[in-house]
């Protein structure tokens, strides 16, 4: 990926907490790219958990490195400056994002079928073959190809929703009659996705029963997630592949639900958590905790369960 960063002026607010050195073997730079294939020209990064850095660092032929050490003094890097920070992962996403702010085309497919009474702000993009049904849709926001949107949702602004995701079709909700047959209780709520949301490819949003289903600010979604009727999920947080969150649960702000994970309906899973892969949770998680294991549980109980079964 190609960006230009003439001079270290250019993102000088950016390196107010960090330390250069080799300020005088700064060459201009013309791309990024991973530690291991970078070029003299690219700025690459070593992540804070790598554990050889000197040698990531001597070996690289990138030009300009961000790293959390100084590395060995034995170590071959003169011809390289390096940005000393305590998170170059970070440091590294918010220079390429400086040199590479992101472009919006406003855009309709032709194939797209809108409702006549659809309200779609006109900075917006929308692909190919895509069902936009009478809703609300904000500006900057992109709504891929083959996408589905149904009646009664109410999209936020710069969201962003990868190809074939279907928001709003009816929640699964029955109630049986005196003979046993399933009768749908009303699925009319609608959903509410607010600003900065990024939906992965094919995920699938129910409309609320009664009340929306609501997808917090900021919230980032992986690909194939089902988020299931009157769910609502707090800012910032991120739901990973294949996870399923049942009816009427409520994922607290900034927290993790690992891929295949499973939330039961009516659970609350508090904020700062994280939910392990392959979790089944069916009692609340309470704020900052771990949780693992099926059925899930704290982490330290599931290792210890772990351990136990490890010595049978």
């Amino acid at each position: 990926m190609k960006m230009y960063l003439n001079n270290l002026s250019e993102i000088e607010d950016l390196l107010k907490d960090s330390d250069i050195v080799n300020s005088g073997m700064f060459r201009p730079v013309t791309g990024v790219a991973s530690i291991a294939k970078a070029t003299q020209n690219d700025l690459a990064f070593v992540d804070k958990t790598v554990k050889n850095k000197s040698k990531c660092i001597a070996d690289t032929k990138a030009g300009t490195v961000i790293c959390d050490v100084k590395p060995d003094s034995g170590s071959n890097y003169v011809s390289k400056c390096l940005i000393l920070t305590p998170e170059p992962k970070l440091l590294f996403v918010k220079i390429y994002h400086r040199m590479n702010p992101e472009s919006h085309v406003s855009f309709c497919h032709p194939t797209a079928n809108i409702h006549p009474e659809a309200k779609i702000h006109p900075g917006t993009f929308i692909g190919a073959y895509t069902c936009i049904g009478k809703c609300e849709i904000g500006e900057g926001t992109v709504i891929q190809g083959n996408c589905h949107i149904y009646d009664h949702v109410h999209i936020g602004k710069r969201v962003k929703i990868d190809a074939g995701c279907i928001i709003g079709a009816p929640g699964f909700g029955f109630v049986r009659d005196e003979n046993g047959i399933p009768l749908r209780f009303p699925q009319i709520g609608g959903v509410i996705i607010e600003d900065d949301v990024e939906l992965g490819a094919n995920d699938c949003i129910d409309s609320g029963s009664l009340d929306p289903t609501i997808i917090g600010r900021g919230v980032k979604m992986d690909n194939l997630v089902h988020i299931a009727h009157n769910v609502t999920i707090g800012e910032y947080s991120y739901i990973i592949a294949g996870a399923m969150i049942a009816g009427s649960s409520i994922i607290g702000a900034y927290s993790w639900i690992a891929p295949s994970a499973a939330i039961n309906n009516k659970i609350r899973v508090g904020d700062h958590t994280l939910v392990g892969i392959g979790a089944v949770v069916q009692n609340d998680v309470p704020d900052g905790e771990t949780w693992a294991g099926y059925p899930a549980c704290p982490f330290k109980e599931f290792a210890r369960k772990q351990i136990k079964i490890n010595q049978l």
